[in-house]
């Protein structure tokens, strides 16, 4: 067998995918966006402690090639819904993923309130809930899971609020 040598930068840089993958949402809406992976997400520290657990049960499963089933996914969805805290976290986790996802249009973090607002930007409590959660579950989840999300989630996400209705349990 002949060796070729090694692949050129220039090559090398040229198979790889453009940056950003287009989305629709289920709004119908499109967002050019990353998908960097969980562990990336790990590693910049942008999974709260009280979700630690759950997000590490679920890596291990990956790893494993366990899928979840539906009835796991409930179970973990129940125990954040129990917990005040939990279910903040989660919502501020997402509004912080698809903030960092997001290429355009480009999504931001809320200003502090009494701080005007850009109407040219986007922030993330302007984003639908089931976008919103539909990106988050792109970002982390398995190609497979996105899928089947609306069918799933739809009528339950739709009728959930903004995260601007969502009172902060620590003020």
């Amino acid at each position: 067998m002949a060796t070729q040598g090694p692949t050129s930068a220039q090559n090398w840089k040229g198979r790889r995918t453009p940056e950003g993958h287009e989305v629709q949402v289920p709004s119908g809406n499109v967002a050019l966006c990353r998908r960097p992976g969980l562990d990336t997400f790990m590693k910049l520290g942008m999974i709260p402690n009280s979700l630690l657990g759950i997000i590490q049960v679920n890596i291990q499963k990956a790893q494993t090639g366990e899928v979840p089933s539906n009835d796991d996914i409930g179970a973990q969805m129940a125990k954040l819904v129990e917990d005040p805290t939990k279910l903040v976290d989660v919502l501020d986790f997402a509004d912080r993923v698809v903030c960092f996802i997001c290429i355009a249009p480009k999504v931001q973090m809320p200003p502090e309130e009494g701080v005007e607002r850009d109407l040219n930007v986007l922030y993330a409590d302007e984003v639908d809930m089931e976008d919103k959660m539909f990106l988050f579950q792109w970002a982390v989840g398995g190609t497979g899971s996105v899928e089947t999300f609306r069918a799933e989630t739809g009528p339950d996400v739709g009728t959930a609020h903004d995260s601007q209705d969502v009172v902060d349990a620590t003020q």
